[in-house]
């Protein structure tokens, strides 16, 4: 087997539960199998492009945005209600004490919605500029790497990068330079 398909293979086993049960947040479980599954063809696309301390995060979103898609079509879609703290600790294990998976919580809890309105901001205004971001912030993707999957040149990407976050400092103000 081929080192990509070595590590597809690793990455498939360590995180498929993962992403169903991410999946699973916000759409029935039928269609967070058809989550999974379209999410783990995308990160088999990006592969080279990802490295091993993000590919858990990449798949969190990517299968989240997945879902998040699936859910806006239609259909037999049953919406969840995202409890931050069930998902922290089937995540990331259980808090040691009440008060500190409390602190974590709302923390966790301000941070996404934060990155939920930044994501959705930015998804409104440009899709490429949302794409860009994920993949240069979470994915760890280089301008040239992005270029690559855009079809376009790394000073583009660089361009778009720079009026995306100027977008969400001027639509979020504050809030961004606490958080990014």
């Amino acid at each position: 087997m081929s080192q990509k398909l070595d590590r597809f293979h690793k990455y498939l086993n360590l995180y498929q539960k993962l992403v169903k049960v991410n999946a699973g947040k916000i759409v029935d479980d039928q269609l967070a199998e058809d989550v999974a599954q379209e999410t783990f063809i995308k990160m088999y696309e990006h592969l080279d492009f990802l490295e091993d301390d993000t590919v858990k995060q990449w798949l969190i979103v990517v299968s989240g945005n997945i879902a998040k898609d699936y859910a806006k079509k239609g259909g037999s879609v049953e919406l969840h209600s995202m409890d931050p703290c069930e998902l922290v600790e089937q995540i990331e294990g259980a808090c040691e004490s009440a008060e500190e998976c409390f602190e974590k919580e709302a923390k966790q809890k301000a941070a996404r919605e934060l990155v939920r309105t930044a994501c959705s901001l930015l998804y409104e205004k440009n899709p490429n500029w949302y794409y860009i971001l994920i993949d240069s912030c979470i994915v760890g993707m280089t301008s040239s790497q992005i270029a690559k999957v855009l079809n376009t040149t790394p000073g583009n990407v660089d361009v778009m990068k720079s009026r995306a976050r100027a977008y969400l400092k001027k639509k979020i103000g504050q809030q961004y330079y606490d958080f990014f």
